[in-house]
């Protein structure tokens, strides 16, 4: 599968969140290969729950762009959705969220506390949904304001 550009984050409108006194999102080969660590106890259907997150632009204006691969077709929002749609979404959402965390419940403390600040979601509209999946972009970060 190719790589769809899901969204654009402006870094100055975003808190990022910090472990260990590092940016939670640039450790994401770090956090990728943990969750590769466990990969056999997430449920398929779970996998690439975070987007990857490529950094561009300048230091004054740098961004994040998100990309996924696990689509076929470009997803709608989270935010988007009404009805047995939306519900059927953020079912699977709290589902992949809870897989993660029991997947991760016998890690070491340090292991746990980098993926509690990574597997966030704090707006529905930062959750892409299709094909039965999800797929959460601007993790380990906060809005401002």
């Amino acid at each position: 599968m190719k790589l769809i550009e899901l969204s654009t984050t402006k870094l100055a409108s975003v808190n990022l969140t910090l472990n260990e006194g590092k940016s939670v999102v640039r450790n994401y080969v770090r956090i990728n290969g943990l969750i590769g660590v466990r990969k056999s106890l997430i449920p398929s259907q779970y996998h690439g729950l975070l987007a990857k997150a490529v950094f561009g632009g300048t230091t004054v204006n740098e961004s994040i762009v998100w990309q996924t691969d696990v689509f076929d077709n470009f997803p709608s929002r989270l935010s988007d959705l009404s009805g047995d749609e939306y519900d059927k979404y953020k079912h699977i959402l709290t589902e992949a969220l809870n897989a993660y965390a029991q997947a991760f419940s016998d890690a070491e403390n340090s292991v746990k506390k980098l993926l509690d600040a990574a597997v966030t979601c704090h707006s529905d509209s930062s959750v892409y949904c299709a094909n039965d999946r999800v797929v959460i972009t601007e993790w380990g970060m906060i809005p401002k304001g």
